[in-house]
């Protein structure tokens, strides 16, 4: 079972481990609390992502576009169609500055 908090949502998976991942997880894990443990709570918008692993395991496909601007997700986030919204109000904003 993986837990990831992303956008204030907690979002759960289960997967089949995949032994080099699962042991990159855990020691970033045992990582986070011992930092936690020395007074280390880091940045509180995040850090990169430092998964080198899980990037050798899913590698980005070259020319990929992910276009969230028509699908239909459940609940109040639907980041794709406020990502349009405040695209138009932005160019609707710069119009008007504009004149």
């Amino acid at each position: 079972m993986i837990a990831v908090w992303v956008c204030g949502d907690m979002k759960y998976f289960e997967r089949q481990p995949i032994g080099d991942l699962w042991v990159e997880i855990n020691n970033e894990a045992v990582r986070f609390f011992a930092d936690v443990d020395a007074g280390n709570t880091g940045d509180p918008f995040g850090v990169r992502s430092r998964s080198h692993c899980s990037t050798k395991l899913f590698p980005p496909k070259v020319g990929l576009t992910l276009d969230l601007t028509t699908r239909r997700m459940r609940g109040a986030h639907q980041p794709g169609q406020l990502m349009k919204h405040h695209g138009e109000v932005a160019t609707s904003n710069e119009k008007e500055a504009r004149a």
